[in-house]
């Protein structure tokens, strides 16, 4: 079964991000492929897209390890192997008694996603609740709690997208917007508001 093209419209406007994507995130990742790395501001804007609650933990995380962001991302550039990729950017682990936040699955696939749009998609918990209440759930054997299993989320997600969708970008934003639109419904019908 595929995605009602209605609902995919639908969903998609929920998430709809279109100007600061094709603008800013945009921007970043032409400089990224044109420098191969990205500066602390580009990385503090795509976590803010991503996550602006964890942004300043994994901000402090990076202080306190003294990361430099320019040299963690030219590691990301640099290397070739897609599943290394994600390792790289999972090493960066914070301790939360201090406040800091670690990189994640689902940061680290909003990062790549957004420097490499056909090669990665994003993988949060609205993307895995959207899909675990769908057909496609099948397709998915194990959890993407770790690279390697990511990175087979990764590839499923493509088949789905190019099932449905005319990229992984679309098909990020209907699953994100469904989830959305699926939550604030439940929301006002647990409080049982009406217009």
């Amino acid at each position: 079964m595929a995605f009602d093209k209605k609902d995919l419209e639908k969903y998609s406007k929920f998430a709809n991000l279109e100007d600061f994507e094709e603008g800013q995130l945009a921007e970043i990742r032409r400089k990224f492929e044109k420098n191969g790395t990205i500066s602390i501001l580009d990385f503090s804007t795509i976590l803010y897209w991503k996550s602006n609650r964890t942004k300043s933990g994994i901000l402090k995380t990076i202080k306190n390890r003294e990361v430099s962001v320019t040299s963690l991302f030219s590691r990301v550039s640099a290397e070739n192997d897609r599943t290394k990729k994600v390792e790289i950017l999972l090493e960066i682990k914070g301790r939360k008694k201090n406040g800091e936040k670690g990189i994640g699955i689902p940061i680290a696939s909003a990062i790549l996603a957004v420097l490499y749009p056909k090669d990665y998609s994003i993988c949060d918990k609205r993307v895995w609740d959207t899909l675990r209440e769908s057909e496609y759930m099948e397709k998915f054997v194990h959890k993407p709690n770790t690279p390697a299993n990511y990175m087979k989320f990764n590839e499923k997600l493509k088949e789905i997208a190019n099932e449905n969708c005319k990229s992984r970008r679309e098909l990020d934003n209907y699953l994100w917007g469904k989830n959305l639109c699926k939550e604030l419904e439940n929301e006002i019908k647990k409080l049982e508001l009406t217009d």
